[in-house]
């Protein structure tokens, strides 16, 4: 969070509970809504996220781009790199972080930014596809 206490206080039991519950999960079931804008795919992501033992079925709003050959400017290797991007909103009670209290502070809906980088080992082939061009 940037802040030493915040950090500290987001890990107690009524908030992210790390200690008994260390990791979140979301597991990508696919896209939907997809449409093209010049080289960038929009689509809706779709999934399970599971936040301290409580799981819900969301989507939201993603955009990938796909850079052919471009690895070697991020980390010197060769290969291909894959961005996802996208914001989702959720409700800090749905999954017992802090339900109901603070609200004057921090608000139930909560914002959380999604940035995901892939990358191959190597230059792949063009596929049979926009998203490839």
């Amino acid at each position: 969070f940037g802040y030493h206490k915040v950090d500290g206080d987001a890990q107690q039991p009524n908030w992210l509970n790390s200690g008994k519950y260390p990791k979140i999960f979301f597991e990508l079931k696919g896209l939907r809504e997809d449409y093209w804008k010049k080289n960038i795919l929009y689509a809706k992501a779709f999934g399970t996220l599971s936040i301290k033992n409580k799981t819900a079925s969301i989507s939201f709003p993603v955009s990938v781009k796909y850079l052919h050959s471009k690895r070697k400017k991020f980390d010197g290797k060769s290969g291909d790199v894959l961005f996802l991007e996208g914001n989702l909103t959720l409700s800090r009670g749905n999954f017992g972080i802090q339900p109901e209290g603070m609200l004057d502070f921090i608000q139930d809906q909560i914002i959380v930014k999604v940035s995901l980088v892939g990358c191959s080992k190597g230059k792949r082939p063009l596929l049979p596809s926009r998203l490839f061009i």
